[in-house]
């Protein structure tokens, strides 16, 4: 459990800093380094994208656990699809489908442990946006994949695994 609550801690630290990336093109070599209170005031000084806060009780154990980091035995993948390696420098999503508003748009997912319907919602949605140029916006539940998918993916609100929220959605 230790692992995964650092796991998540590095990722959100490693967002933000994308986020300040892309807004001033440098990152802060400070930003690993804290954490708690000092973090919270060092997000919310730096963007104004969104406001954070320390939460009143600990979520340690509502984070993605590590069981889920692991496929399904059943899952198959389509070996044929190409992969390149020529990637660019820099890419900002907002920018390249500005039609698209959800992609903006930063859900809450509050305490609910399900990381993974959220992501895979929000992803879709974005796709589905890009394939119609902007003409279908729609907004996908994340509240869908724990409430219908079942233990096909996952086991509700406390996580699931993401290739199979998206075999749900698709």
């Amino acid at each position: 459990q230790k692992i995964a609550a650092a796991l998540a801690l590095l990722g959100a630290v490693s967002a933000f800093n994308l986020l300040l990336l892309s807004s001033n093109g440098a990152i802060p070599n400070v930003a690993p380094d804290i954490t708690g209170e000092a973090l919270v005031e060092y997000v919310n000084h730096a963007q104004s994208l969104f406001k954070t806060a320390v939460p009143k009780k600990s979520y340690r154990n509502r984070l993605m656990a590590i069981k889920h980091t692991r496929l399904p035995e059943d899952t198959v993948f389509n070996a044929d699809v190409p992969i390149s390696a020529a990637l660019p420098t820099n890419f900002d999503s907002r920018a390249q489908w500005p039609a698209c508003k959800g992609i903006g748009a930063i859900r809450d997912q509050s305490s609910n442990g399900s990381c993974c319907a959220f992501g895979a919602a929000e992803a879709m949605s974005d796709r589905v946006c890009i394939a119609s140029s902007g003409a279908n916006q729609p907004t996908l539940s994340a509240d869908d994949l724990p409430s219908c998918c079942g233990f096909f993916c996952g086991y509700g609100c406390d996580g699931g695994y993401p290739i199979r929220a998206w075999t749900y959605l698709s």
